[in-house]
């Protein structure tokens, strides 16, 4: 499983536990019981924000070293359109361009 797809399920398992079926039958338990039920629920929220938060992290490291090369691709390519002298040139960049971008598409995927 990967860590997008367990994020998922926890996603998944934190609405089930916050439905109204589910918290219609814990309002008929113990307090004990109820306490429980609800240091539960809000551990399961706080790891999947940690989760979330690792996974943003990596994403925005990928990106840190992506921009430079995104900036000079994007530059590149809006020199070639403005000069608008070579086909080939422009057409080069904006695959560099799109390259780029399917990386960072990759890393957010």
């Amino acid at each position: 499983m990967t860590k997008a797809q367990l994020i998922q399920k926890l996603r998944t398992c934190n609405r089930n536990l916050g439905s109204l079926e589910v918290e219609t039958f814990f309002s008929t338990k113990s307090a004990e019981v109820k306490a429980q039920y609800f240091n539960h629920k809000a551990e399961i929220k706080a790891q999947i924000s940690e989760l979330e938060n690792a996974e943003l992290a990596r994403i925005a490291a990928k990106l840190g070293e992506l921009s430079p090369d995104l900036e000079t691709g994007i530059t590149n390519l809006t020199e070639k359109i403005d000069r608008l002298n070579n086909s080939i040139a422009i057409l080069k960049a904006a695959s560099d361009v799109l390259g780029l971008v399917a990386r960072v598409l990759t890393i957010l995927g």
